[in-house]
């Protein structure tokens, strides 16, 4: 974290509908007309909000575009105001000989049982029948707004309420795949949540077997409340008991915020509507089993059980591809028998060996075995292997989703076979 999210993304706009003409019915066909102050009533469509308050922007925005046809300014010009529920907000003069005008009204507060009016006044020069004003007004843009549950879905329009989407594949070609986590948390610290304002964290995980038919999903959720700690309960369990399903292919995890307005409650968020999320996330990984039935690479030797081999030397070579900003020691543990992972080292036949590997680099490290070691292993049906990763790197670096680390193994030996006496 923290992770912080813009309920109004760019500043909210709406377009504020239509305004009809002033016509001058009885103005003729030429000649001057003074307008006694006229009048035109009309509303803006506020998009179910309750309260508005406009930017300062008035060359873009927040503005009324003015224009006279078949006509002119005359003598003092066309005065126009603006009034709001008795009182002028706003006016702007059609200059003598001109026809254009633009009344704005930038920072422009707003409610939808306003009384909007506005008022005309002057003299004009008719150039032709049916002189008229026409009122074309622009878009209306927020900077802060107030609204019930009636409004939420116009202010979420645009919001993008995921806040991270997470894939488990497991390999196709496994016969046997077990995953288990160690720890699972996701956890938030919200800050910035406006008074009357719910916004509800929902997690859903979903396992899907190898066609991508949902074989089962689990859905969990808390409600932030500012300034303090929430977290998902029990969800290193709930991950696990899904994991442990043996048809799954992929296990999904999506998080979403949901943001609420409890009836009968109203809120009122200022552009930008930041939400700040402090979060903890951490998925950390026990153990992975895996074994497949994929044949192994070619050049292997088949020797038959009754030929008499003798170990002469082996070594085990581990080849590390480290796609990752961070330094790592790769410990490696090999045995005969299945390894204790809380004590590995209790079990005297395992073999242990210590790889390190810096920050996006490839390497190889060689294990040099006995041949009593080396038999001790292959002899066995399996070999168990315990692989544990240390971060050298002390904090620094963060790890992306791309990023990786790679082990391949492979093994030379050398030994006699069908060894004759004195040789």
């Amino acid at each position: 974290g923290p992770t912080t999210f813009e309920l109004f993304g760019d500043r909210l706009t709406i377009e504020p509908g239509q305004i009809k003409s002033l016509v001058f019915d009885d103005a003729g066909a030429s000649g001057k007309y003074d307008i006694d102050e006229e009048t035109i009533v009309f509303t803006f469509d506020l998009d179910d909000f309750k309260r508005l308050t406009l930017s300062d922007d008035a060359e873009f925005y927040n503005y009324i575009v003015v224009r006279l046809e078949n006509a002119q300014a005359a003598e003092e010009g066309v005065r126009l105001g603006l009034w709001v529920d008795d009182t002028e907000k706003a006016s702007a003069v059609i200059p003598n000989g001109g026809n254009y005008t633009e009344l704005a009204f930038p920072g422009l507060v707003l409610e939808p049982d306003d009384d909007l009016e506005i008022k005309v006044s002057g003299s004009i020069l008719v150039h032709a029948s049916s002189p008229s004003l026409i009122f074309t007004p622009v878009d209306l843009e927020l900077v802060s707004v107030t609204f019930d549950a009636t409004g939420l879905d116009r202010i979420l329009e645009d919001f993008d309420s995921e806040i991270f989407n997470i894939s488990l594949d497991f390999p196709p070609d496994a016969d046997i795949f077990e995953l288990q986590l160690k720890e699972a948390k996701i956890a938030f610290t919200p800050l910035d949540i406006p008074e009357g304002f719910q916004i509800d964290v929902v997690l859903k995980i979903e396992a899907l077997d190898q066609t991508g038919a949902l074989l089962e999903d689990r859905t969990m959720s808390f409600s932030l409340i500012n300034d303090t700690f929430v977290e998902f309960e029990n969800l290193k369990d709930n991950l696990n008991q899904i994991l442990l399903n043996e048809e799954i292919r992929t296990a999904k995890i999506l998080l979403k915020v949901d943001p609420k307005v409890a009836a009968g409650q109203d809120v009122t968020l200022t552009y930008p509507g930041k939400i700040t999320l402090e979060q903890d996330f951490a998925i950390v990984l026990d153990y992975i089993t895996y074994a497949s039935s994929v044949d192994g690479p070619e050049g292997s030797v088949e020797v038959p059980e009754e030929l008499p081999l003798e170990i002469k030397a082996s070594d085990i070579f581990f080849k590390l591809e480290n796609n990752s900003p961070v330094a790592l020691t790769v410990e490696v543990w090999l045995s005969p028998n299945p390894i204790n992972r809380e004590q590995p080292d209790a079990d005297p036949e395992a073999v242990k060996n210590l790889l390190h590997i810096a920050a996006n680099k490839e390497e190889t490290s060689v294990l040099k075995l006995d041949p009593d070691e080396f038999t001790r292993l292959v002899e066995s049906k399996t070999i168990y292997h315990l692989i544990t990763f240390v971060n050298d790197s002390e904090g620094q670096g963060q790890i992306e989703k791309d990023d990786y680390l790679k082990i391949t193994s492979w093994a030379k030996v050398t030994c006699t076979v069908n060894k004759r006496e004195g040789r």
